[in-house]
């Protein structure tokens, strides 16, 4: 799960839906990379990516102390801004704020604010977004980050779940619950599934489930998860499930298993 580079704001009050496509039956090229090579671009709701080894230190060579410093004077300097600054993301001020750069495009600059590490940020960390140079700086927006992996334009992540009843770890096509991540208009989610990529190993079986995205308004009702197979190549066995919807992937819960 990001993208003008403040949470996305999804449109609740429509009851317009998306048609519904036949799924692809190819995962993405997400799914395939993280897969086969291990590379894995994550970035907070709504924003793009960068790599996940970035995250601790940030991309050398950006942007000095002595910039970013005048970037935060500016920004807590201008009234549009400074209330709403000084309470939250530099509320240390401009001087003892911990920064790096996560992310460059152009004259625009992802800040990771706070304490981060590779696997993401820790409490009360958060993304923040400037665009401009020297003597100009505007802040374009930011937040708190919920790191997922990013994926291609008009997929999103489904959570993986155990069912009701728990996970049956003794077949090789288990039910789990997949559940959107995204606003939906409570769609059932199975016409939009894609094929999952499930990467199993002697320990662990991680699983990568993507869907075709809604399109238009949705209504923010909720959605409930829907038990869906899974098919394994060996049964689960004394296997760890986890999730590659979230970074870094969460173990399935293990309650109620059979």
């Amino acid at each position: 799960m990001l993208i003008g580079l403040v949470p996305v704001m999804v449109g609740c009050g429509s009851s317009t839906t998306s048609k519904s496509p036949a799924a692809e039956q190819t995962g993405s090229t997400y799914q395939r990379d993280v897969a086969q090579s291990g590379v894995v671009q994550v970035g907070c709701a709504g924003t793009q990516g960068w790599p996940a080894a970035v995250m601790p230190d940030g991309i050398p060579g950006v942007l000095t102390q002595a910039q970013v410093t005048d970037a935060f004077t500016s920004l807590l300097a201008n009234p549009k801004h400074n209330s709403e600054l000084s309470m939250s993301f530099l509320k240390n001020g401009a001087t003892a704020t911990r920064w790096r750069v996560l992310r460059v495009d152009g004259d625009t600059y992802t800040l990771g604010l706070g304490r981060w590490t590779e696997e993401g940020p820790a409490k009360g960390a958060t993304f923040f977004e400037i665009q401009g140079h020297e003597g100009a700086w505007n802040w374009v927006g930011g937040g708190e980050c919920h790191l997922a992996p990013v994926l291609p334009s008009g997929d999103e992540w489904v959570a993986v779940t155990s069912p009701d009843g728990g996970l049956d770890r003794n077949t090789t096509n288990p039910k789990v619950g997949v559940t959107e991540q995204e606003c939906s208009s409570g769609r059932d989610p199975r016409p939009f599934l894609h094929t999952p990529k499930v990467r199993e190993t002697r320990t662990t079986v991680t699983v990568y489930w993507t869907a075709t995205a809604p399109q238009g308004m949705q209504d923010c009702v909720g959605s409930r998860p829907v038990n869906v197979d899974l098919h394994l190549t060996a049964p689960l066995g004394k296997r760890a499930l986890v999730d590659g919807s979230t970074y870094p992937p969460s173990r399935v819960s293990q309650s109620n298993e059979q």
